[in-house]
């Protein structure tokens, strides 16, 4: 897997809308360029030989770097699931990825 450098965050002053808190965060660095964070240029499916609830087979189909963020809705699969981290796909590359199930009725 490709690491991704972060650069150094800054948080700013908070402002509250209701009991919704929000604050800005800005990075100090380079612009990042050449990724796309387009989740229909990755393929989603089952583990073959042994499907498991917890992953699934994330494969980028696109000629550029894919990031996908924790909490990133993907459908295929058996269920709907969300990733649980941050993932940065290569071209072409093929992850096995930890998820977390929330299709609605699927679960007591």
């Amino acid at each position: 897997m490709t690491t991704l450098r972060m650069p150094r965050l800054h948080v700013g002053d908070g402002w509250t809308a209701g009991s919704v808190t929000l604050f800005p965060v800005w990075a100090q660095g380079p612009i990042v360029s050449g990724l796309s964070v387009a989740t229909d240029s990755v393929e989603v499916a089952e583990r073959e030989a042994a499907p498991v609830v917890g992953e699934l087979v994330l494969r980028n189909t696109s000629a550029r770097q894919v990031l996908l963020f924790e909490g990133e809705l993907l459908e295929g699969g058996w269920q709907h699931r969300v990733l649980n981290t941050d993932v940065l796909l290569g071209v072409g590359q093929a992850h096995v990825a930890a998820v977390s199930c929330v299709e609605q009725g699927r679960w007591q």
